[in-house]
């Protein structure tokens, strides 16, 4: 049984999402990939309108989504905060600013790494 193309989104979001949690770069690009494809494929297509089902199937793609763009966020700030770690250790070096709890800018504590 052929799938319908809100279907396929479906699919290749989880399978972003997946990629993402493994943090394997490879996995994540081709699952990037697909969810293009995928999203070109219903604005093509147009008919997932016509049945409650596949409207469903979308809005469950656009929680898979949302919660993959959660992750992608969270991953690159983790990076950022290593990429500025390895920065502070030379000399003359001056801390990014970061965002606190109430989401106030503040400089960013570093820790000396031994």
């Amino acid at each position: 049984m052929m799938k319908s193309a809100p279907e396929v989104v479906l699919e290749s979001m989880e399978k972003l999402s997946r990629a993402l949690g493994g943090r394997d770069c490879s996995a994540i690009e081709t699952a990037v990939t697909e969810v293009a494809a995928a999203v070109d494929a219903v604005r093509g297509v147009g008919a997932w309108r016509a049945t409650p089902e596949l409207r469903a199937t979308l809005k469950k793609a656009l929680a898979v989504a949302e919660s993959a763009r959660m992750q992608a966020n969270v991953m690159s700030d983790a990076a950022d905060r290593q990429l500025e770690a390895l920065a502070a250790l030379r000399p003359g070096h001056v801390a990014a600013l970061a965002y606190d709890r109430n989401g106030q800018q503040r400089q960013a504590p570093y820790k000396q790494l031994s």
